[in-house]
């Protein structure tokens, strides 16, 4: 079984370093686990920064096995490469008939 779990942050002020240190922990408590295998900041919104070097610490630590994004476009996606040392495992991209986003999908496989 593969455990995934997004980062709750329903509140547009940024989540500081600790917070988000504190959201990841809470959450292996209550699932009573001792990692999750795949943690996503769902949406760029807050302070994605600081959200994503919490999940860094806690992917060294071993706590979260892979680290990803979802809802994200491509200049948050490059910025977060630019910025950060462990690259996303995972970027969940809503796909449709209606919306296909062939360029971001270019874009990633290059």
């Amino acid at each position: 079984m593969i455990v995934r779990s997004p980062q709750r942050n329903n509140n547009p002020t940024p989540l500081p370093h600790k917070t988000s240190l504190f959201n990841i922990r809470g959450e292996l408590t209550k699932l009573g686990l001792d990692y999750i295998d795949l943690y996503l900041i769902h949406r760029p919104q807050g302070d994605v920064s600081s959200s994503c070097t919490a999940m860094e610490e806690l992917y060294r630590e071993g706590k979260v096995r892979a680290i990803g994004v979802s809802n994200f476009n491509m200049n948050q996606i490059q910025n977060l490469l630019k910025n950060h040392s462990v690259i996303p495992g995972v970027n969940q991209v809503e796909t449709h008939p209606f919306s296909q986003k062939t360029e971001m999908q270019k874009a990633l496989k290059s």
